[in-house]
């Protein structure tokens, strides 16, 4: 086995051992999922560890931990870990939370998909997507997420939406994904299921035509 490996196994199983605690808390509530975040930094734990990652609806006695990448930049190898009770899981998709979380309201709909989809955390999912959000105050403010709320409303746009089908929950809002050429991205209406225990469907994606100049400013990370 390469040597690159062999660390790599040991890296996961030393941070597997660093997650046996709980890590539900965070500085935003579901109740306030709508507040902006247009980088996802309520994500972030906010404790001496800067590789705990903290998600509300997570259930009791499971916690998440980013096994650091070997390289530079280290994120592109980052990998992210799921413990619940003492056993752990690496989580490339949402599926692989599946059962481990509960969904019971909208903001937990709303905050979950967030969580796949932010500046914060978007590189350690296989699926690359970013949701855009209204700019708040100044225009030179926006930037990489988020649209000038003047070019929001002269576009149409709308605010996220979620309602509730059944037990599950459908979200509609709006992202980019990556495409070749680093800086012509392409903006999304995307509508996903969440289901009361985890799972996560895209019913739908719509490409929107939004002019190249309004998307110059929208980007990802670069090392993605």
């Amino acid at each position: 086995m390469p040597i690159s490996h062999v660390l790599r196994s040991l890296s996961v199983a030393a941070f597997s051992v660093l997650t046996l605690w709980a890590c539900r808390g965070t500085s935003l509530s579901p109740a306030r999922a709508n507040t902006p975040d247009f980088f996802g930094l309520r994500f972030l734990c906010h404790d001496s560890s800067s590789m705990r990652l903290c998600l509300p609806v997570l259930k009791t006695g499971c916690s998440l931990t980013i096994a650091p990448g070997d390289g530079l930049p280290r994120e592109p190898a980052d990998r992210l870990l799921l413990v619940c009770q003492g056993e752990s899981f690496l989580v490339e998709k949402a599926q692989d939370m599946a059962d481990r979380v509960t969904i019971e309201n909208e903001g937990d709909a709303l905050e979950y998909v967030r969580f796949f989809s932010s500046y914060e955390t978007v590189h350690l999912f296989s699926e690359k997507i970013l949701e855009v959000h209204r700019g708040e105050g100044s225009d030179k403010d926006c930037f990489a997420t988020c649209l000038p709320a003047s070019r929001w409303v002269g576009l149409g746009l709308s605010d996220p939406a979620v309602r509730r089908v059944g037990q599950d929950f459908e979200v509609t809002r709006y992202v980019i994904k990556p495409l070749p050429n680093y800086y012509e991205v392409s903006l999304f209406r995307i509508v996903q299921r969440v289901g009361a225990h985890g799972l996560l469907e895209e019913v739908s994606s719509d490409l929107v035509n939004v002019p190249l100049e309004d998307r110059l400013g929208l980007s990802f990370p670069q090392f993605l």
